[in-house]
C-alpha cells in the first residue's frame, strides 16, 4: 500500500513529500583507510605501553614526551583526529576527550592488541552496558563524563557500529558530534513538526522522541532521513518496550508523511463487544482508540 493511502486509512493527514536533495550530501567525517589498522601491536608499541602505564594520560603533549611516545604514533593519530571532531571550545569537554584517548591506549596494553582488533564483546566490556560495569574496568580519572567520549571515538573510527548493547548513552549529543548540531536540529524539527501537527505535542519539546530519532540515525550511520529503511525500524521494534515501540511507530508515520517510506501497519487493538451499545458507536470508539495520539495509559482514569 502506498504511504499516503495508508496514512489516510488510519485517519492521519499527509505532509508534502520532501525531496532527498533537501537533506544535502553527507559523507563520513573520517576516512579510516588512511590509517595503519593492523590488529597486532608491534614490539615497540608493547614496550612503550608497558613503560608508560597510566602515563598515557600525557598523550596531548607528545612533542615534549620521551621517545617511547614515537612508537605509539600509529595508535594515537586516529584517536587524536577523532577527538578533534567531538570537542567544542569547552575546557571540560577537552579534558574528558583527552581522558577517553588515554583510556583506549591504556586498554591496548591490557588487551594486548590495537583497538582496531577489538570485538563487540570487548568494546561492551570497556564501555559498559551500565554505569557500574563501566566503573569496574576504569581508574578514577576515567569518570562517567568520559564514557560519552569513549563511545564517540570508536564509533567515528568504525570500530563500533552497533550501539544497542551499551544501554543508556547520550544519543542526541553523540549524533550532534558525528553529524553536526545544525543538521541534527533541522532533522528533529522536520520530523517532529509533522507529529506536532497531528497532536503529538511532546515530539519536539519532550526528550524521548529526539532521543529515539537520533538513535535510529546513529544505528544507520547517516543523518539523512532518506537513507532510513523500514527494516531497521522493524528490527528495533522486535526488542522494544511499549514506550519505545510507540515512538518508533510515530517515527515511521512521520517518515511516511515526508515521503521517505511506507507507513507501518495500523496497531491492532482488541475489540470487545459491549452489550447494549450500538455497533456504530463501538466502531467509532475502536477507530479512536486505534488512531489516537494519546499513549495507551492516557485515556484511562486514575486509580
Amino acid at each position: 500500500m502506498k504511504a499516503t493511502g495508508a496514512l489516510r486509512l488510519i485517519g492521519l493527514p499527509t505532509a508534502a513529500a520532501v525531496p532527498g536533495a533537501l537533506e544535502g550530501s553527507w559523507q563520513w567525517p573520517i576516512d579510516v583507510t588512511r590509517y595503519d589498522r593492523s590488529p597486532e601491536l608491534t614490539a615497540p608499541e608493547r614496550r612503550a605501553l608497558a613503560c608508560l602505564g597510566d602515563g598515557v594520560r600525557a598523550w596531548p603533549c607528545l612533542d615534549r614526551q620521551p621517545p617511547a611516545w614515537r612508537a605509539l604514533a600509529r595508535l594515537v593519530r586516529p584517536l587524536a583526529e577523532a577527538r578533534a571532531l567531538v570537542v567544542s571550545e569547552s575546557p571540560r569537554q577537552g579534558r574528558c576527550a583527552d581522558a577517553a584517548v588515554a583510556a583506549i591506549l591504556r586498554h591496548c596494553a591490557h588487551e594486548g592488541s590495537a583497538y582496531w582488533a577489538w570485538s563487540m564483546v570487548t568494546w561492551v566490556r570497556i564501555l559498559g552496558a551500565t554505569h557500574r560495569a563501566f566503573r569496574a574496568v576504569h581508574p578514577t580519572w576515567v569518570d562517567r563524563q568520559v564514557r560519552h567520549y569513549l563511545i564517540a571515538l570508536p564509533y567515528l573510527l568504525g570500530c563500533l557500529t552497533d550501539l544497542r548493547p551499551l544501554g543508556n548513552y547520550k544519543r542526541v549529543a553523540l549524533a550532534e558530534k558525528v553529524f553536526g548540531p545544525p543538521r541534527v536540529a533541522d532533522t528533529v524539527a522536520r520530523v517532529a513538526g509533522v507529529l506536532v501537527g497531528w497532536g503529538y505535542l511532546n515530539a519536539q519539546t519532550g526528550r524521548p522522541f529526539p532521543r529515539i530519532l537520533c538513535e535510529v540515525l546513529l544505528l544507520n550511520r547517516s543523518p539523512r532521513l532518506h537513507d532510513l529503511s523500514p527494516a531497521l525500524l522493524d528490527d528495533l521494534r522486535r526488542t522494544a518496550g511499549p514506550e519505545k515501540h510507540s515512538l518508533l511507530f510515530q517515527l515511521q508515520l512521520a517518515l511516511a508523511a515526508l515521503g521517505v517510506m511506507d507507513a507501518p501497519a495500523a496497531p491492532l487493538v482488541p475489540r470487545p463487544v459491549v452489550e447494549g451499545v450500538a455497533t456504530t458507536w463501538q466502531s467509532w470508539a475502536h477507530r479512536w482508540e486505534t488512531t489516537s495520539t494519546l499513549t495507551p495509559a492516557s485515556p484511562k482514569s486514575p486509580g
